[in-house]
């Protein structure tokens, strides 16, 4: 896989780039009020190139769904949300649990060779864009060359199980 992405995943603190992850258990904070509503638990992703939306814990334990016209912005340490926007509380706390629907996706080329597994995004904070996934193939790989990403752009196929990209030849 040496030489085939355009970029190497880093650190994931490039100005403007978050990796998915990174969103996870950070803290809420309305931006009038300067109120802690509560930590982000997941995100949400539209067509497999936007970020649509954040699923937040309140700090009463309600699972709360917040669009991104909802977010003012996603900041290094926390999350700022609009006042007087109204937040949707889910019914089944574990509802978001499959939306993202990113982690753990076998990623082949269309050539057929297997890159390794879908293991999270890199998030473009200010427009929400997604720019790429970090493709995992495996431990050992990973630790000792890196996680590659690899660009939405190159993504031909999002299948169910299976995300096939371009051959990148």
């Amino acid at each position: 896989m040496s030489g085939r992405c355009i970029f190497k995943a880093g650190n994931g603190h490039n100005i403007g780039m978050r990796k998915g992850r990174e969103l996870k258990n950070l803290p809420v904070i309305d931006v009038l009020s300067g109120q802690h509503l509560g930590y982000i638990r997941d995100f949400k992703v539209e067509n497999h190139e936007n970020l649509e939306g954040l699923y937040m814990v309140s700090l009463d334990n309600q699972v709360y769904y917040l669009s991104r016209d909802s977010i003012s912005r996603i900041g290094r340490d926390a999350v700022m949300v609009k006042p007087g926007l109204s937040k949707v509380v889910l019914e089944g706390q574990s509802d978001w649990v499959e939306d993202s629907g990113l982690n753990g996706s076998a990623v082949l080329t269309s050539g057929g060779e297997v890159l390794g597994m879908v293991s999270d995004i890199l998030i473009e904070e200010k427009e929400g864009n997604i720019l790429g996934y970090e493709v995992s193939d495996g431990y050992f790989k990973d630790l000792f060359w890196g996680r590659k990403v690899i660009p939405t752009a190159n993504v031909l196929t999002w299948g169910k199980d299976t995300v096939i990209v371009d051959d990148f030849s």
